[in-house]
């Protein structure tokens, strides 16, 4: 009982040191530890962005040819990119924030600079491949009944089987000069019991069974197994019908890249942590810039990058939380280890993917999108900047906001698969309504048609349009200005419904403005805009349409730390330092010796913080007392080294190589207390009368294992009176 009192009491006093050395913030963290309150406002501030369409960005094949098979190629392997004012990266950058990002361009102007540049840059560059949906296609020439679900005969129906999850299936019909019929729309949840669905788009004329022109429908297909169109009467002629479901877009690959300022002009990836995270130290702001590029990668000999024609829209927004520095964390979990008390969990991070392997060919429109933002930090570093992209599909990849100009010089169906026959403008939350101006040339011949959509999706034409349009008409043909109705709705567009000839110059303006301006992504599926989409794993992209594809949801938080001074570690000696032992076999003396493999509560102090990471290639120096036993008997003092930081200044300085746990080698000398035996004693009595205690240095060496790498893995180190090895892995 006394011995173990003693033990206890030694080990309290062994932690109370550790607070009296640690928990004052003696050593000031770089000067930026806030001392008061910190600025609530600065504190909250969010950044919301959307992608366009890089082709848009880039006027000349040169800055295109730059950013593709130059720019993504060298980030996709993290090699240093060139980021000069004139570059295509910056040049997509400026216009793709169009003026409306101070931030943006002072990040660029001081890349030019030589002084220190207090932005870190992280691009997330994501890659897609689109799916052709299924299609059928076929002649009708004679009539069946509904009750027939097996279209008997096969000339009377053409039918489309559909996969799980498909919204909706495009229906083409051209019948020809002499067809006299009805045709009609039909869809069954069990290749059985086929129904005609509501909500086809354009409507059927009230009154009508169903069509018997040419044209273009939009059928609804959610929950359903099949899709069909059916002659319920035919007197003569053919339809032919198109039945397409729509193309599936699934991520190939998701990958974040944090660079900074490497000299003018010029950034450098800054490594990867020995927590597993993109390294970014001392910075405090952000710049994020997104970019996907639709294709596929074909391997082989002759590997390249083929690129086939996309679209996407991402939604990004970013907001900044006030951190701990990391030597807090570190100290608390240490101590509360040591107390027995479970420390916090650290937050999962998500793995990067490597990059392709070939360099890309240049891209033509709609399959290269970029977006950008500037995200300040917080007050005072660190800081946790957390990034939330919602990607989605839409044919149109402009931004929110007040107007457009465009031309429509073809037909387009109501999925505006040709971008030359629509013209769309996705509207800020809370327009009331649009003004629509239309000129036509003399030689236009054609009809167009307003329409509305509340989810950037289930387009209809509105309600309400002042002027009306002509009774008995489609829409319009001639030039005017019209207003459209738009409360509660995402989008408003002219769409070109009939084949066209001439040029129609459209301008959508909206009537009124919001006060503040959000990017209001597209719905999964067509539903409801979602406005609290279900987040998915950190670093993980997370898809709910059919078969993984859009829409996309990922999340991703990254840590600017602060300058620090100062941390603790777990440190063990190996093999450990020697001590002899006495004792008396047949009255003489016999010398033992014991080993001491202890493990040790370690200070590590950073003379180069102000200038590098603390897993960074510079020594630092450390001291430290053992807690597996006797902790003042053998203090030690000496210097560390951090491995992974060393491996990647010797063999690979343009890239942090990352080890599965932050792992420093350190050597020093212990100060160890132990006994020596003057005399020649030949009893027990004699041998404890005649030992001596004294101090001894000796030399030792170890390995050392930050406490940020293993937090989670140290729960009740310390109340285990053994030596012992821990196993331990870095986030990924």
């Amino acid at each position: 009982m006394i011995r173990w009192q003693l033990h206890c009491t030694c080990r309290t006093t062994t932690l109370m040191a550790l607070f009296l050395i640690f928990a004052p913030n003696v050593l000031a963290q770089g000067g930026s530890a806030p001392t008061g309150p910190s600025d609530a406002v600065h504190d909250v501030r969010a950044t919301t962005f959307t992608s366009q369409d890089a082709c848009k960005l880039l006027s000349t094949k040169e800055q295109e040819d730059e950013l593709t098979t130059k720019t993504i190629y060298d980030m996709s392997r993290s090699m240093p990119l060139n980021f000069s004012s004139n570059s295509a990266l910056a040049v997509a950058i400026n216009k793709a924030t169009k003026g409306g990002c101070p931030g943006c361009a002072a990040a660029i102007t001081e890349a030019a600079k030589t002084k220190k540049s207090n932005t870190a840059f992280i691009f997330h560059l994501v890659s897609w491949h689109t799916f052709t949906g299924p299609s059928m296609k076929g002649d009708i020439t004679t009539a069946s009944s509904s009750s027939d679900n097996s279209c008997n005969p096969t000339t009377s129906c053409v039918d489309l089987r559909l996969p799980n999850g498909v919204s909706s299936v495009t229906a083409k019909v051209a019948v020809s000069r002499d067809f006299s019929g009805t045709l009609v729309f039909e869809v069954a949840p069990d290749s059985v019991t086929f129904a005609q669905p509501s909500g086809i788009a354009p409507p059927i004329p009230e009154g009508k069974a169903g069509i018997s022109k040419s044209g273009k429908w939009t059928i609804p297909t959610q929950g359903m197994t099949d899709v069909r169109v059916r002659a319920a009467s035919l007197i003569s002629g053919t339809a032919t019908v198109s039945l397409v479901a729509p193309n599936q877009t699934v991520p190939v690959s998701s990958d974040w890249y944090v660079y900074q300022r490497d000299g003018k002009d010029s950034l450098k990836f800054t490594g990867i942590g020995s927590d597993g995270n993109p390294r970014i130290y001392n910075k405090k702001n952000v710049l994020l810039v997104g970019i996907d590029r639709f294709g596929e990668y074909k391997s082989g000999s002759s590997g390249e990058w083929s690129y086939k024609s996309g679209t996407i829209v991402d939604a990004y927004k970013a907001s900044v939380t006030q951190g701990t520095p990391q030597n807090q964390t570190d100290l608390a979990a240490l101590t509360s280890a040591l107390l027995g008390i479970s420390p916090g969990t650290a937050a999962p991070t998500g793995a990067l993917l490597e990059g392709e392997e070939a360099p890309p060919a240049s891209p033509p429109c709609h399959v290269l999108f970029l977006a950008a933002g500037f995200q300040p930090g917080t007050a005072a570093l660190p800081f946790d900047a957390k990034v939330t992209v919602v990607a989605d599909d839409h044919y149109s990849s402009t931004p929110a906001k007040a107007s457009i100009e465009g031309e429509i010089t073809t037909f387009s169906g109501p999925s505006c698969d040709q971008t030359t026959g629509c013209v769309d403008l996705r509207l800020p939350d809370g327009v009331s309504s649009v003004t629509a101006k239309v000129a036509v040339s003399p030689d236009f011949s054609g009809t167009l048609v307003f329409e509305v959509a509340p989810d950037s999706v289930a387009f209809v034409q509105p309600t309400g349009i002042a002027p009306s349009v002509a009774a008995g008409a489609v829409g319009i043909s001639t030039s005017g200005t019209w207003t459209i109705g738009t409360q509660g709705k995402t989008d408003v567009r002219v769409r070109g419904d009939s084949p066209i000839s001439g040029t129609a110059s459209v301008t959508l303006q909206a009537a009124s403005m919001p006060a503040a301006v959000v990017s209001k992504p597209p719905s999964p599926g067509g539903g409801a805009v979602s406005q609290t989409p279900t987040e998915p794993a950190p670093g993980v992209m997370t898809c709910t349409g059919n078969g993984n594809s859009l829409p996309c949801t990922t999340t991703r938080t990254f840590t600017s730390n602060d300058r620090e001074w100062w941390d603790v570690s777990i440190g063990v000696t190996i093999p450990g330092v020697r001590e002899p032992k006495y004792s008396i076999v047949s009255s003489a003396v016999k010398r033992s010796v014991t080993l001491h493999t202890d493990l040790y509560a370690m200070l590590d102090l950073y003379p180069f913080a102000y200038a590098a990471a603390k897993d960074d290639w510079e020594p630092h120096f450390n001291l430290g007392v053992p807690i597996t036993s006797q902790s003042l008997y053998r203090p030690y003092f000496g210097m560390a080294e951090s491995i992974g930081g060393l491996l990647t200044r010797v063999f690979r300085p343009r890239r942090q190589l990352g080890l599965p746990v932050g792992l420093n080698v350190f050597a020093g000398m212990t100060w160890m207390k132990t006994q020596i035996v003057i005399g020649n004693p030949t009893t027990p009595n004699s041998l404890t009368a005649d030992l001596h205690s004294t101090h001894v240095w000796k030399p030792v060496y170890g390995i050392e294992v930050p406490i940020s790498s293993i937090a989670s893995k140290i729960k009740g180190a310390g109340s285990k009176n053994t030596n012992g090895s821990g196993k331990s892995t870095g986030g990924s």
